[in-house]
């Protein structure tokens, strides 16, 4: 009985605790500030369950892992709390072979969040070179949550980023199986596409590296589903990258080309804009092979152009007003796409911007064949 009433005390006191923690969790939260209530308790209970996790069997595994999850869901800066030691521990989980499978992704999800900064370099390249060796295994849940933690250290630092690359990450991303065609999972193509953009845009790809770069991107571009966030992060990673390394190469080329008239116009702007890059940026070798050899003019769905915002409208205009403005050399290819007959659709469009965009592009397309 005295047991009883003694877990019953020990219950009350932690919901009173509870809830004078949440009331000033709100009144910080009004306030702005960061809460500080009651942090170092949960860290502490926090670092317990990293212990346990650890030390247990696969049973008991997951029964730690659901309760770190459920605390740093609700807190992901709890994480960052956690000492060096703690953070050794779950290294070690992702190292130790005889760690299930959901073990060892959740650990690698965890790990996104803590804060490497406090750590050894040692250590930081261990955590490093493990999640760069998981971000290509054989199951989708360790692989998505490497690549996830991985992308966030990529964010946080540039030299994170560099030494991901130093170890292997973009042979590890080439590793990755993606089927574009046999119902591909999309989130590991959203992943890999986030990782990607955010690596390439933080540091500059080391030239015996960027043959690399090109084959991922590649696969990224034959998905055609309703998810296209990693098709605009594909393209700003194109952007990213020499045209050199990848202009010449006949199905990412296409691909793009074909994104321009996709139903989604955050996906075809992201790729209109590599094509204005393109015109704009490259060499006239680069222009002749856009136009030449991929028939950028003769694939445009103008269809889908003439349904497309008037942003959209205004910067195909201005790709061809400046491919004509560079001499007639293109002049033969805009007349067998029938150009200046699609841009006569665009002098009726509602917005009178569009109108006058049309109507310059068509005047320099004139002058251009003079």
């Amino acid at each position: 009985m005295l047991l009883s009433h003694h877990c019953k005390r020990e219950s009350l006191l932690f919901d009173y605790e509870r809830e004078e923690e949440s009331k000033v969790v709100l009144k910080h939260e009004k306030t702005g500030h960061i809460v500080e209530a009651g942090l170092r308790r949960k860290i502490k209970i926090l670092d317990d369950y990293v212990k346990q996790l650890v030390e247990s069997d696969d049973e008991e595994d997951f029964a730690a892992i659901q309760k770190i999850e459920d605390m740093i869901i609700g807190e992901p800066n709890l994480v960052a709390g956690l000492k060096p030691l703690v953070f050794e521990r779950l290294v070690e989980v992702l190292v130790d072979g005889n760690k299930e499978t959901t073990t060892k992704g959740s650990t690698a999800f965890i790990l996104g969040f803590a804060n490497f900064d406090e750590c050894s370099v040692g250590m930081k390249e261990k955590a490093i070179k493990v999640l760069v060796k998981l971000m290509s295994d054989d199951c989708d849940m360790i692989s998505i949550s490497a690549l996830k933690t991985l992308t966030r250290l990529a964010r946080v630092s540039a030299d994170y980023a560099s030494y991901m690359i130093e170890m292997g990450a973009l042979e590890g991303a080439l590793a990755i199986h993606v089927d574009p065609i046999n119902y591909p999972n999309l989130q590991i193509i959203q992943e890999l596409a986030k990782f990607l953009a955010l690596v390439v845009c933080q540091v500059k790809i080391p030239s015996h590296k960027v043959h690399l770069v090109v084959p991922i991107l590649d696969k990224i571009l034959q998905i055609r589903e309703s998810e296209v966030r990693y098709m605009v992060r594909a393209c700003y990673a194109l952007l990213s990258i020499a045209v050199e390394s990848w202009i010449n190469e006949g199905e990412i080329c296409k691909n793009l080309i074909l994104f321009i008239g996709y139903w989604n116009n955050m996906a075809a702007y992201s790729a209109l804009e590599v094509v204005a890059y393109i015109v704009e940026s490259g060499n006239s070798s680069h222009i002749e092979i856009l136009i030449k050899k991929h028939k950028f003019l003769q694939y445009l769905d103008w269809s889908e152009i003439c349904r497309k915002p008037k942003t959209f409208q205004k910067e195909v205009c201005r790709i061809i007003s400046k491919l004509a403005v560079k001499g007639g050399i293109f002049i033969n290819d805009m007349d067998k796409a029938r150009v200046r007959d699609y841009l006569s659709k665009l002098l009726e469009a509602d917005d009178i911007k569009v109108r006058s965009e049309a109507a310059c592009t068509i005047c320099n397309v004139f002058y251009g064949d003079i």
